[in-house]
């Protein structure tokens, strides 16, 4: 491993990519408060059936995810692939924040659940690839963490209507995407896309300016090589 590195820069990436998580904490937790309002108000008129479908469609749009994580992962990478999720994400923010019918519920819940789902992948993916094996089991715990805030966010917020909750939900996955643009990409995706020099200058912000890399360097390449065989590079 990199001798004198430090857990600061390690810490910031994971961060930005657990903004996601934090964003898939308040797909879970919207229902719970926006139905119910829904329902006082008499807004938008749902069943009951209809209020458990438009709770369960995220999770339906979840379902999907492995497929497109399969094919992204290892075009673009996970950095990009966290990216782009943003804008589907966005997208079934404003839908639901515009929603006037039962329809536009179920397009909404749909679209964040779908993107939801995939930072799920995503997150604690890049977290591995990016971490110190010393760091890694509790840099990747923060994803379960910031999806818990998540969740609270929407419960402490739930007095709040149900449309200016959802629209400052919109607020942290632009925020991810904003982070993680300025964020590395992964040093073993790098390598495996023979992209050495550009994988040497991410290690070396992942690590700290003052660290010794090369040695770390050469065991990443060593295990892409030994990974490609089996296609599991992302």
């Amino acid at each position: 491993m990199s001798e004198g590195s430090s857990i600061l820069p390690q810490l910031i990436a994971t961060f930005g990519a657990t903004l996601g998580a934090f964003a898939l904490g308040t797909v879970v937790s919207w229902p719970s408060s926006a139905l119910l309002q829904m329902r006082s108000e008499g807004e938008i008129v749902l069943s009951t059936e209809q209020e458990g479908l438009v709770s369960a469609m995220a999770m339906l749009g979840a379902v999907f995810v492995q497929i497109v994580a399969a094919f992204a992962f290892p075009i673009i990478g996970k950095k990009w692939s966290l990216i782009g999720l943003v804008f589907p994400f966005i997208g079934g923010w404003v839908v639901l924040l515009l929603a006037s019918n039962y329809a536009m519920l179920l397009v909404g819940r749909f679209l964040t659940g779908f993107s939801g789902g995939a930072f799920v992948l995503a997150a604690p993916a890049y977290t591995a690839d990016i971490a110190e094996p010393k760091y890694r089991g509790a840099l990747g715990s923060t994803m379960q963490l910031m999806v818990n805030f998540g969740i609270l966010f929407n419960n402490v917020n739930c007095n709040t209507n149900w449309r200016v909750s959802t629209g400052l939900c919109i607020i942290f996955p632009a925020l991810m995407a904003v982070w993680m643009f300025f964020m590395p990409r992964s040093p073993i995706f790098l390598i495996s896309k023979g992209k050495t020099d550009e994988a040497r200058k991410s290690l070396q912000f992942l690590r700290g300016k003052n660290a010794n890399i090369e040695r770390e360097l050469e065991q990443i390449q060593e295990d892409v090589n030994q990974s490609k065989n089996i296609g599991n590079i992302g």
